[in-house]
This record gives structure tokens, sequence and C-alpha cells, in this order.
């Protein structure tokens, strides 16, 4: 086997081991963030961040609300806002977020396939 099977395996039997270092960094996830607005799909993002912003600002409008008002019935519907501003920013969060598992996840597959066209690449030239 060469280094980088040996790399292979030991990753394998060994799953505790941390990536090598600058994988999973800040700056790595910044990257796959600004990927999300130069793909196909960017028009989607900026509509998701865009209702994100939106209902995070409804949701605090209607949590300062909630304190100013005297009323029950008034108190009710602020609270009740609030509650769904807060339930649709959590799951444009969570949307956004698989949407970025799902890059990385890619990002991974391809570079697997680069190495191991790589390694088959070495192993006819010998």
């Amino acid at each position: 086997m060469n280094e980088m099977d040996d790399k292979l395996a030991s990753l394998l039997k060994d799953p505790a081991t941390p990536p090598p270092a600058g994988e999973g960094s800040v700056s790595d996830t910044l990257k796959l963030i600004g990927d999300t607005f130069r793909s196909r799909g960017r028009w989607m993002t900026l509509l998701v961040w865009g209702y994100t912003l939106g209902f995070t600002v409804l949701a605090v409008f209607t949590a300062v609300q909630f304190f100013r008002v005297e009323a029950v019935r008034d108190q009710l519907l602020f609270a009740t806002l609030f509650l769904f501003s807060s339930l649709v920013v959590m799951m444009l969060k969570l949307w956004y977020w698989m949407l970025l598992n799902r890059n990385a996840v890619l990002r991974e597959l391809k570079r697997l396939e680069f190495a191991v066209a790589s390694l088959i690449q070495r192993a006819g030239e010998k």
C-alpha cells in the first residue's frame, strides 16, 4: 500500500482522528457560505437570507410590542406572532445549514474522486 492508502486506512480505523489542519476552520466555513452565493441556486440563497432577515426583524418588533401593550388580547397576538416568526427563522436556518452540509459533502466527494483517479493513474504508470 502507498502513503494515501495508509492515511485512508488509519482514518477508517480511528474515527476520532482530527481532520488535517485548516479543514473545518472559520475561513473554510466562510468560503462555503460564499460559494452558495456563486452557485446555480444563488437566487434561492438570496431569497432565504432575505426572508430570514425579514422574519428576524418581525420577531424583534413583536417582542418589543409584547412588552409595550397592556391588553391581554394584544399580548397574545404579539406573542403568537413572535413564536411564528421565530419558528420560520429556525426553519430557514435549518434549510440553509443543510445546503451548506450538502455542498461540503459534495466537495469532499470530488476530492476523493480526484485522489482515486490520481492513484489509478499512478498505478497504471508503474
